[in-house]
């Protein structure tokens, strides 16, 4: 993940703890009794508060053109990208193992181990619906593939 990517995961994290707490005192709100419309609004607005969000997107490390470390491993596997117009990032990568087996000393396929997916969480913001036409922002988590890995099958012993 480079250093960008990083940077605006963290901003969309921080946006994220805002959102859950402007959204918690407007549940607060209702509990007491349907709020009208019109107190949801307030109660949102009176406990959002606004920050600037300065990224530096400037790189950092070598200038040379990053290395796909898939390609290098006894594993490896491709990036595909998946969209959500309703999710922050809207595009995230995820890793697909190219081989059912592994590769030996030789560069060539064999079954003694299998390619299995690593799998990571991180957090986006997904947008939903509050009320007729506004929306907010929810912080989740969600669960991508980053890499594949060589793993000893799973063997069983039939009695």
């Amino acid at each position: 993940m480079t250093t960008h990517n990083t940077q605006t995961l963290m901003a969309l994290c921080m946006l994220g703890a805002l959102v859950l707490l402007a959204g918690a005192e407007r549940d607060s709100l209702s509990r007491g009794g349907k709020a009208t419309r019109k107190q949801r609004r307030d109660a949102w607005r009176k406990n959002v508060e606004v920050v600037n969000l300065i990224l530096d997107s400037t790189p950092t490390g070598s200038t040379g053109p990053p290395r796909h470390i898939g390609n290098h491993s006894l594993s490896p596997w491709t990036y595909s990208f998946k969209h959500d117009n309703n999710r922050i990032p809207a595009f995230i990568a995820s890793a697909s193992c190219l081989l059912k087996g592994c590769l030996n000393a030789g560069g060539q396929e064999v079954m003694d181990f299998e390619s299995k997916p690593i799998f990571h969480q991180i957090p986006v913001l997904r947008r939903v619906e509050v009320d007729h036409k506004t929306y907010a922002y929810k912080l989740e988590a969600e669960t991508i593939s980053v890499g594949c890995t060589c793993v000893r099958p799973k063997v069983t012993q039939q009695q």
